[in-house]
């Protein structure tokens, strides 16, 4: 059997991989967003679902692996993270764990990052279309129509002019 030293490092390895990922995917979740593809978001939301729980496994396994190593060098420091580890943990694993933190660290506050850019385009994407959903009641309840040479009504002109 393997150290469990090594062990964390493979989890923390598979960890930072399926991050990327994500970030991938909300990079392409912006994409579909942006460019209101409703099917290409539907997939990329998908897509995150299953990643997600991929993550939350990894990050379970991750959890019991710290904790082993908590009580294998006796850390009373909480909470117990790859860069506190890096203190009782031997070479070459203290530089490993030590590199993979200021990564992960870094990856994470991208991902963050673009996931609210992403929440934020969403939020201004539903407020356009509440704002045109209303736009059309209003010219319903008016009954305002296009003239037979497809032009827009005097009166329906300037209800579009007062919403805008």
């Amino acid at each position: 059997m393997e150290p469990i030293e090594k062990q964390l490092l493979a989890v923390v390895d598979e960890l930072i991989e399926k991050n990327k990922k994500l970030y991938d995917l909300f990079r392409q979740e912006r994409s579909c967003v942006t460019h209101f593809d409703i099917n290409g978001l539907r997939t990329v939301n998908a897509d995150e679902m299953q990643l997600s729980v991929e993550i939350s496994d990894l990050n379970q396994q991750r959890l019991h692996l710290v904790m082993q190593l908590k009580e294998k060098y006796q850390v009373t420091e909480m909470p117990v993270t790859l860069a506190v580890l890096t203190r009782y943990v031997p070479q070459p694993y203290a530089a490993y764990y030590e590199e993979r933190a200021a990564y992960f660290k870094k990856l994470l506050a991208d991902i963050i990052r673009c996931r609210n850019l992403n929440n934020r385009l969403i939020e201004k994407a539903i407020r356009f279309n509440e704002r045109h959903i209303q736009l059309y009641i209003k010219a319903g309840d008016k009954k305002l129509t296009y003239d037979n040479t497809g032009t827009i009504n005097h009166s329906r002109r300037q209800m579009l002019d007062s919403v805008v």
